[in-house]
């Protein structure tokens, strides 16, 4: 799995919502499925989509992952 780019807010925002964009490709080319997470939760599997808008989270500090799931990655070591 690559990861090839992604964009994102880091530091402080007074966004009510938030969107996460990516571009992940796997070297044989078969991206299964793009997954996202956030605050070290489970994976939730998003599709062939390559991007994720977060509401509704809580005022603090929060943690997002994202990226493509590709037939030899399991995510589990990300």
């Amino acid at each position: 799995m690559i990861e090839k780019e992604s964009s994102g807010p880091s530091g402080d925002t007074l966004d009510v919502c938030i969107t996460f964009e990516w571009i992940g490709y796997d070297d044989d080319g078969n991206v299964s499925v793009h997954q996202y997470r956030a605050d070290g939760g489970e994976w939730v599997d998003h599709g062939t989509k390559t991007s994720y808008t977060w509401c509704g989270y809580k005022e603090g500090d929060h943690t997002s992952r994202l990226g493509p799931k590709t037939t030899k990655d399991s995510l589990l070591n990300r």
